[in-house]
């Protein structure tokens, strides 16, 4: 049992749904000081036992209570989600254009690069969602929609504004630009290790198998094989624009 847990119920609205935590370590609180609240009462969603306190700092045994707790909030979080037919989604998400665009791939791909590319040269016409992690909700009309989150990586890019979903950019490292879309059989896996959690029920599964589903068969997914580049950058814009043009490959935005 958590001990001492009274007085550290917080609450907190994660893609519009209002979840509560019970916070067993009062410093973990620095890392959503701008996202979570005090909350009235002692019913909680969502809390790190014992066992699963254990588990993860035996992965990240040089860092302190607090930021162990933070990192298995967001699997916890991102399981809890599923029961809405929302998941978080390991990415950098911006709005241009009137939708929401992914950056995907491995830590280390270089999604923050191309974030900070991007934003150099759209300014203002390029909204951020999240820098690391969003989510991603499913919709009453069948579309997905990409919402902010606490969890927004080391660079802290955080933003207020939710969109529809445009498309992936699945990011790979190599000497040469080249962007190709490829068909759900090609992204499946890459998707679905981008969704950050790990179901534990049936129920969980066949919620994320579907949000997976509807992600690689409903939306583009591009796999950019990039130096990083501004020509990379621009290479995703003009996919994008000739994306949404229809064939087009101007857009004045360029």
């Amino acid at each position: 049992m958590i001990k001492n847990m009274k007085h550290m119920i917080y609450q907190m609205n994660v893609a519009g749904h209002i979840l509560r935590y019970r916070l067993r370590e009062p410093d973990t609180l620095r890392f959503f000081s701008h996202y979570m609240f005090p909350a009235e009462g002692d019913q909680f969603d969502i809390a790190v036992s014992d066992r699963d306190m254990a588990f993860i700092q035996k992965c990240f045994p040089e860092h302190t209570a607090a930021y162990c707790e933070s990192k298995y909030l967001i699997e916890m979080t991102a399981v809890y989600l599923l029961r809405f037919d929302a998941c978080i989604f390991h990415s950098a998400a911006f709005i241009w254009q009137g939708f929401a665009w992914l950056l995907a791939g491995p830590s280390g791909v270089g999604k923050t690069t191309q974030m900070i590319r991007w934003k150099r040269r759209f300014g203002d016409d390029v909204q951020i969602i999240s820098g690391d992690m969003p989510v991603l909700a499913a919709q009453p009309d069948g579309s997905i929609r990409v919402w902010p989150s606490a969890w927004n990586g080391k660079e802290r890019w955080a933003g207020t504004t939710a969109a529809p979903l445009g498309g992936v950019i699945y990011l790979e490292q190599a000497q040469e630009n080249t962007i190709a879309r490829i068909g759900p059989e090609q992204s499946v896996y890459r998707i679905f290790h981008q969704y950050g959690c790990r179901p534990e029920t049936k129920e969980q599964i066949i919620r994320l198998a579907a949000l997976v589903e509807r992600t690689v068969s409903q939306y583009p997914t591009w796999l950019l094989q990039n130096r990083g580049d501004d020509a990379s950058m621009l290479l995703t814009a003009k996919t994008i624009c000739a994306y949404l043009s229809e064939g087009s490959t101007e857009n004045e935005a360029l």
